[in-house]
């Protein structure tokens, strides 16, 4: 049997289709013509890539207008990957691999099909004041899309004046 989503030409013996799930296959190919027949087993092997993010969501993020926020991380994972991954941070928030570098988006590369990477997120420093919300993106390499929300909330500052004495000695001062 073939795995769903495939079918065989019997003429030409062309196995065509998309597979519609992963896993190892064993299908029974036989052949017969004038000299007899015979039959083979043709095991096929179909890759699901998969992406995960871990924990699946971070908590909420707080700063002041014009400041960053403090950073928060969760783990990308993924097998089976055929090609990059894009990682997309919602408008008013910021992505990094290195914790260092940050920006609104990323490539993730994986390697020999796998992923698990530390991805670092924090509120940027132009969000202005009030909620910000959204959704991390992850898309790529034929594995279904993955997100992961996050919430910031952005207050302004109320400046405060400390006085130190609440009276001043007499002043005296000299003529000139």
């Amino acid at each position: 049997n073939l795995p769903a989503g495939l079918t065989v030409n019997t003429a030409t013996g062309a196995i065509s289709g998309t597979p519609t799930a992963g896993g190892v296959f064993n299908a029974t190919i036989s052949a017969l013509n004038s000299l007899g027949s015979d039959s083979r087993t043709l095991q096929i092997t179909i890759l699901a890539p998969t992406l995960n993010v871990n924990p699946p969501a971070l908590n909420t993020f707080t700063a002041n207008v014009g400041t960053l926020s403090a950073t928060q991380s969760y783990t990308l994972t993924g097998s089976d990957l055929t090609d990059s991954v894009g990682v997309r941070a919602p408008q008013h928030f910021e992505v990094s691999i290195n914790g260092t570098t940050f920006s609104s988006e990323l490539t993730v590369t994986p390697l020999n099909g796998a992923i698990s990477q530390l991805i670092f997120v924090r509120l940027a420093a132009t969000a202005p004041a009030g909620i910000a919300r959204g959704a991390i993106s992850h898309i790529g390499s034929g594995a279904p899309p993955r997100y992961i929300d996050v919430t910031g909330t952005v207050s302004t500052v109320n400046p405060s004046l400390s006085v130190s004495k609440t009276t001043l000695d007499p002043f005296s001062t000299v003529v000139g």
